[in-house]
């Protein structure tokens, strides 16, 4: 069975135009059965969550919301998502919102965001990703503890102007990248038999600019060349994690530029040096032949009328024709979530912020080899994990998931797991 699959760079703010896009310059002629959004959506509801965002001050024309983002209008005049769609978060979204949802869910109704991390299958296309951008001095830091709004905001200024104070000074760092947030998704990658079909990043992995045609890309970006000289374009953070992975697709945004390449992985049976130490020798040995050789990466740019086709793409991906849910979250991801959430602690305590990120993702790897059962991770447990649907408040469905899944109190996930 064959998916249709839109993939779109930064929205910033123009949504309905994006749509409107999509579903008229689709060159297969073909129903677009998912549309995948990489960041910087805008989702601004009303004037009040404008403090939750990061917008430079020459965007934000005078706190005017209807012209930073056309989202309040689909919340108003209830204007219906034409294509399921699934976005991640970037470096300017509200702030509020996503924080409701450490662990995803719908943000209006057939529009889900994937959260921090997440697996998730959509008509068996399985799909793994996570929101954010990388600020390596604040890799190892713990997320800040995000105010919860109240009734007693909308009356008492005091208030109103802490949690202002507060979202100022914090909005930032909540929305770069954690070493713990990818640990989920790299003990997934190493301990699953399930090929991944798409990997979804808002920046850039750091080592795709070690292949592909370089010369292109600084050519339309020539400002980039010293960071690519340097190696500095992109994230190292996500090197390790497109190794252990090796998705059919990796799709990013950012940095406002089309461009692709493949990034080749050495067959497994190729014979080593026997001196030569490779810290993923292992995983590559246990990820068997479902994966494939050859990760193909393709970065979008934001929307502009005056770019055209360069924010776009679509892919047709190959699915399984039995499946009859929507979303579903990947069981293996569940269980592996579960047994960081239960071992947080003892993880966060292996980590050491002068080590690579490759000895520290490797030395999780251990500690799950020696505390983890890899035959329970194919486990349903009877649970049912279809998607719940859209809830005006977002709360709820955060409250499901983790009463469903990682039977801990709520009130110690406000800053994810």
């Amino acid at each position: 069975m064959k998916l249709n699959v839109a993939v779109h760079g930064c929205v910033h703010g123009d949504l309905k135009k994006v749509y409107d896009l999509i579903l008229s310059k689709s060159h297969t002629q073909k129903k677009v059965d998912l549309l995948i959004i990489l960041g910087d959506v805008q989702t601004l509801r009303s004037a009040q969550d404008l403090v939750s965002i990061s917008i430079p001050p020459k965007y934000l024309y005078n706190n005017n919301v209807s012209r930073i983002t056309d989202f309040p209008k689909f919340v108003k005049d209830h204007y219906k998502i034409p294509i399921p769609t699934i976005i991640i978060g970037g470096n300017h979204e509200n702030m509020k919102q996503f924080a409701e949802l450490p662990h995803g869910g719908y943000i209006y109704p057939d529009l889900y965001y994937l959260g921090l991390k997440s697996v998730v299958t959509f008509k068996g296309l399985r799909i793994a990703g996570f929101s954010g951008i990388t600020n390596l001095y604040d890799v190892y830091k713990q997320l800040p503890v995000v105010p919860r709004s109240s009734e007693t905001s909308k009356t008492s200024n005091t208030l109103g102007n802490q949690q202002n104070q507060w979202w100022n000074k914090n909005k930032k760092t909540l929305y770069h990248v954690r070493f713990m947030d990818l640990v989920p998704l790299y003990l997934y990658a190493v301990c699953s038999d399930l090929p991944l079909d798409m990997v979804l990043s808002h920046d850039w992995p750091a080592v795709v600019t070690q292949h592909g045609n370089i010369e292109d890309l600084l050519k339309r970006k020539p400002y980039f060349r010293k960071e690519v000289l340097n190696g500095e374009l992109g994230s190292p953070l996500y090197d390790p994690l497109l190794r252990v992975m090796k998705p059919k697709h990796w799709l990013s945004s950012h940095l406002h530029v089309k461009w692709g390449c493949e990034v080749v992985f050495p067959s497994v049976d190729v014979e080593k040096n026997k001196d030569e130490i490779d810290l993923f020798d292992d995983e590559e040995e246990s990820l068997g032949s479902n994966f494939p050789s050859v990760t193909k990466f393709l970065a979008l740019d934001k929307y502009l009328p005056s770019r055209p086709g360069q924010s776009f793409d679509y892919l047709e991906m190959d699915v399984c024709d039995d499946t009859t849910n929507l979303f579903e979250y990947d069981p293996v991801f569940v269980n592996i979530l579960r047994f960081v959430n239960t071992h947080k602690t003892e993880i966060q305590r292996l980590v050491n912020p002068r080590c690579s990120f490759e000895e520290n993702f490797a030395n999780v790897r251990g500690f799950f080899d020696a505390h983890g059962e890899k035959s329970m991770l194919n486990k349903k447990n009877d649970l049912d994990y279809n998607i719940v649907g859209y809830e005006e408040d977002l709360s709820k469905q955060t409250t499901e998931f983790v009463s469903r899944f990682l039977y801990t109190n709520i009130t110690s996930e406000a800053s994810g797991v």
